[in-house]
């Protein structure tokens, strides 16, 4: 989880953005803002994005990249954050696989 206690940020209430725990999630869904920066800067578009994620609709969509676009550099701390906060969990991930299938291996 991320240590911040107060948003980065913050957006307009015309934005659909909210501060859930530490994560900036779209709208009402469980879709943070870095998952919909992080296919922006692949290379897809809003409606492209908008498509990838059931619920997420397209005036939305650009919402949140144009809030993305306009707030860079008072998000950069949060999204590095959230990218690292990510990988270790993922690894965390890996290494627990790698146990419990060495585990299972052992009960054969």
């Amino acid at each position: 989880m991320s240590s911040l206690s107060t948003p980065p940020a913050s957006p307009a209430a015309t934005i659909p953005l909210r501060w859930d725990d530490g994560v900036w999630r779209v709208g009402t869904t469980n879709l943070t803002l870095e998952a919909v920066v992080q296919l922006y800067e692949a290379g897809l578009d809003a409606d492209e994005i908008a498509r990838e994620f059931d619920g997420l609709k397209l005036a939305t969509a650009y919402q949140v990249i144009g809030y993305y676009l306009g707030h860079r550099d008072e998000l950069a701390d949060y999204l590095t954050a959230r990218r690292t906060h990510v990988t270790l969990r993922r690894e965390r991930g890996k290494t627990a696989t790698v146990e419990m299938r060495t585990r299972l291996q052992g009960r054969a």
